[in-house]
């Protein structure tokens, strides 16, 4: 399953976009998207594609989420609350071959 990277869009321009996701640039096609975008905007990208635009609300929550720690800051700023439950690591063994 792919989840895709939450970018904000700092430029629109026709059917291409430029963003950043943890602090680099990055260029989308939005080509993909079925709804205006403009700068300001929050879409889920994948492989240089917009899948799919966010509203804040849910930018902020799916960035929190991913922060993956209570107290620290997520890449868009905000901060998980401390004592928030988060998801213990997986407990799927390693099904690498051994040499």
């Amino acid at each position: 399953m792919c989840l895709g990277d939450i970018v904000r869009l700092d430029q629109v321009r026709g059917a291409r976009a430029v963003g950043r996701h943890r602090g680099r640039r990055v260029d989308i096609s939005l080509v993909t998207l079925d709804i205006p975008v403009t700068a300001g905007d929050w879409v889920i990208a994948h492989c240089g594609f917009a899948l799919e635009r966010l509203d804040p609300a849910d930018a902020e929550a799916a960035l929190t989420l991913r922060a993956g720690r209570a107290g620290e800051p997520s890449p868009a700023g905000a901060t998980i609350a401390p004592g928030s439950t988060t998801h213990p690591p997986s407990s799927t063994p390693d099904r690498r071959e051994q040499p």
